[in-house]
């Protein structure tokens, strides 16, 4: 019998951003695995829904007050948007929901309010609370079963906020491995995407956030010696602007910004090495991040070099990835250079990492999302 779940998510549906991505990837994977999942999104001015193929599942669009585009009302614009969201899910969910369906979610003000007229909740932590905790001590414990997304996280869960662990359960991200398996051999990759064929290219993919790191990336680059080129891929509009202002003139640095989801694995399949420098200044990058790149690099067959913080070592260890000390350009400069040294170590690596990954398909996460859903103890 199909488990209905109701997936509340407060953000632009689709859009270029992890979360976005992540959501619909684990709502297509908890509907593969069984069950009826239906995502309830705000309805932001200027976003289409996206043809239905794309989305893999049911998208309920629900009126919220939308001030993001205001400038006098920026600073207030996602409290007020949390806000009437969550009221207008309430009222949705009272509407069209039974008391019996499971709600999932990581919105703390849409699910404070749920939770007080339906019992079968499910948090998915993404940001271990260090503020206000006595309303998520509240949050937390009116929830039927909460999803980690680090084992860090789920273990402090039970020493700070006193959650049985049978109410807790460890999912990490996910990653499709076929999609970043393609069959191409990198001077292909390369002449499509009119990158150089013989200089050495380091890549990184994603956001050019500061907890991310590239700007520890970008300055390894200056230290590399011979040729070897450091390729940025990803980024708004306004931070791929400053961050090319701040090192787009360097002749080691090529900035591309942001490129559409289903063209990263080419790009990193043009890589002679890929990178994820995550920054340990901030503890979403040491303990919080479950890093859906991380996956997505390991699946594409290049050697690795990676930040040595507890996040990445969730994943990877020396025997899968180069690690480098988080925020050390010369760290990671050092890595890069003993993996374009040493070829055979680098395709060791990238092998052993390949297999690693099957163990964080997204599939495999909507399996066991759906069924610590489907036997979940009751909140006593």
């Amino acid at each position: 019998m199909s488990t209905p779940i109701w997936y509340i998510f407060h953000g632009r549906f689709p859009s270029e951003k992890a979360a976005s991505l992540w959501t619909r990837e684990t709502a297509r994977a908890m509907r593969e695995a069984g069950a009826s999942v239906t995502i309830l999104a705000p309805r932001r001015l200027g976003v289409s829904a996206g043809p239905s193929h794309l989305l893999h599942t049911e998208v309920a669009y629900l009126k919220t007050l939308d001030f993001f585009g205001i400038p006098p009302l920026r600073s207030l614009a996602f409290w007020i948007s949390s806000v009437t969201f969550g009221v207008t899910t309430l009222i949705y969910l009272l509407r069209h929901a039974q008391k019996t369906d499971a709600i999932f979610s990581n919105e703390p003000q849409a699910m404070s309010l749920v939770s007080l007229f339906f019992p079968h909740c499910f948090y998915e932590l993404h940001v271990f609370p260090t503020r206000k905790t006595f309303l998520f001590r509240t949050l937390l414990r009116r929830m039927r079963g909460i999803v980690a997304i680090t084992a860090w996280m789920a273990n402090e869960l039970t020493r700070t906020f006193a959650i049985a662990p049978r109410r807790i359960i460890h999912v990490p991200g996910g990653v499709d491995v076929t999609a970043f398996s393609i069959d191409m051999e990198k001077e292909e990759a390369r002449k499509t995407l009119n990158l150089p064929l013989d200089a050495p290219i380091v890549l990184y993919t994603g956001h050019l956030y500061e907890w991310k790191g590239v700007e520890t990336l970008a300055q390894a680059a200056v230290l590399l010696q011979g040729s070897a080129l450091v390729v940025f891929v990803g980024g708004t509009l306004a931070d791929v602007a400053t961050f090319s202002r701040k090192y787009g003139s360097s002749p080691r640095i090529k900035i591309i910004g942001h490129q559409p989801h289903e063209k990263i694995p080419l790009w990193q399949r043009a890589a002679d090495i890929l990178v994820l420098p995550t920054s340990g200044k901030a503890s979403i990058g040491r303990h919080y991040t479950s890093p859906m790149k991380l996956l997505e690099y390991m699946a594409s067959g290049r050697p690795i070099v990676a930040s040595d913080l507890p996040s990445t070592r969730e994943v990877v260890s020396e025997n899968t990835a180069m690690l480098a000390e988080a925020d050390d350009p010369h760290s990671f400069a050092r890595a890069i250079k003993a993996l374009l040294a040493d070829e055979a170590e680098g395709e060791r690596l990238a092998r052993e990492a390949r297999k690693r990954v099957e163990q964080f398909t997204w599939a495999k996460r909507g399996e066991t999302i759906v069924e610590f859903i489907r036997h979940a103890a009751p909140n006593t």
